[in-house]
């Protein structure tokens, strides 16, 4: 099995490393994100060992989450032999923020997306 993160997922790593840079504390940042990275590569050898997200069972993707630190969670669905890693949500956040972020975006997918030409005849 192998991974996929999202732009979503990318910028979510991304964001904790420059927050915790800026409040001055920059091995913390980086320990959550290595824990983080351990914890995909966890859900690469089981996929399914996190349990469904209730605040997105309306979505067909089946997405998971599996909590890594005390708050941050893993947000992923398993396609195939894919984990793709929606979105590392702050677990501080509003909850509903989750759902407006999947259901409003769509950074949180993990295929580039290819736009649509009409082909000249």
């Amino acid at each position: 099995m192998i991974y996929r993160l999202s732009p979503q997922a990318e910028n979510d790593l991304m964001a904790i490393e420059i927050y915790y840079t800026g409040v001055g504390n920059k091995q913390a940042g980086n320990r959550i994100v290595d824990s983080i990275i351990s914890c995909i590569h966890t859900l690469i050898h089981h996929p399914y060992l996190g349990h469904p997200e209730p605040m997105l069972q309306e979505f067909p993707q089946s997405f998971r989450t599996m909590v890594n630190v005390p708050n941050y969670k893993i947000v992923y669905w398993v396609e195939e032999d894919i984990v793709k890693i929606a979105t590392i949500f702050d677990c501080r956040q509003f909850p509903m923020k989750l759902h407006n972020l999947i259901n409003k975006g769509n950074m949180w997918i993990c295929e580039p997306q290819v736009e649509y030409k009409k082909s000249r005849q």
